[in-house]
C-alpha cells in the first residue's frame, strides 16, 4: 500500500470520527441543557434562589452567553506562516496539503527562501 493511499484512508477515518463526535456532542449538549433547565425549575419551585442563580450561571456558560473579555483571531495563513518561521512545518508538508504554488507563496510571505532541487518539483 502506498503512503498516499494510507493518507487517504486516514483522512477518511478522521472525517468519520469527527462526524460521529459532532453527533455525540450535540446529544450530550441537549442532555446537559435539559438537566439544567429541569434543575432550574426545581430550585425555583423550592424557592432556592441561590441555587437557581448558580444553575442560571451554568446555563449561560453552556449556551455561550458569557462573552469573552478579548478575542484573538488568526487565520490559517497566519498560523501556517508562523509555523514556517518556527521551523515546525516543511515546504514538502505544505505542498502535500496545499499544492506547490500556495506552499511557495506562504514561504515567501514568511520570508523563507526555498531551494527546489532537481526532481523535487
Amino acid at each position: 500500500m502506498e503512503d498516499r493511499q494510507v493518507d487517504d484512508y486516514l483522512a477518511e477515518a478522521r472525517k468519520r470520527f469527527e462526524a460521529r463526535a459532532e453527533v455525540e456532542r450535540q446529544a450530550e449538549f441537549g442532555k446537559a441543557l435539559e438537566r439544567l433547565e429541569m434543575l432550574f425549575k426545581s430550585t425555583l419551585s423550592d424557592k432556592d434562589y441561590k441555587t437557581a442563580l448558580q444553575v442560571q450561571k451554568e446555563l449561560s456558560v453552556l449556551l455561550g452567553l458569557n462573552a469573552p473579555k478579548t478575542v484573538h483571531v488568526t487565520d490559517w495563513r497566519t498560523d501556517a506562516i508562523n509555523a514556517i518561521k518556527a521551523g515546525d512545518i516543511t515546504r514538502a508538508d505544505l505542498e502535500r496539503e496545499l499544492g506547490g504554488s500556495l506552499a511557495d507563496e506562504l514561504f515567501r510571505q514568511a520570508g523563507v527562501t526555498v531551494m527546489v532541487t532537481a526532481g523535487e518539483d
